[in-house]
């Protein structure tokens, strides 16, 4: 598993304003599995998930936090291009509790230093697979 994030944005009055942050957790087929043939999907989906859900702190005051499923992001290195095993992704979004087009401030900030932080206590490598 590896982590990585994007900025969420909005155009506001013909302008891009950042409104939140997404932070997705990347994960992969066992390599005894690839080896195997056996597809566990939904298994890698539920272990990400479980992972996102124990990152977020119980608090989280003008905050709302999403966990979506399956976003379109692309975790292959040049080298890895051939490769039968797939990626998965779990994307934890950070947005405001009150209007969606609000822009990105202290709480949001303080909630991605939180979860970066829990990601350090796993050994979780940013933007890349170990």
């Amino acid at each position: 598993m590896f982590w990585t994030t994007s900025q969420i944005e909005l155009s506001v009055d013909g302008h891009a304003r950042r409104v939140g942050i997404s932070v997705a957790l990347a994960g992969t087929d066992s390599e005894q599995d690839m080896k195997s043939g056996n597809k566990e999907t939904s298994s890698i989906f539920d272990k990400l998930t479980k992972v996102a859900k124990w990152m977020i702190p119980e608090e989280t005051p003008n905050v709302r936090i999403a966990i979506k499923r399956g976003q379109q992001y692309v975790f292959y290195r040049p080298d890895e291009f051939g490769s039968n095993r797939k990626r998965y992704a779990i994307a934890i979004r950070i947005l405001h509790s009150g209007k969606f087009d609000e822009p990105y401030d202290e709480y949001q900030r303080d909630i991605f230093n939180y979860l970066q932080v829990k990601l350090k206590e796993i050994c979780c490598p940013k933007e890349h697979w170990k």
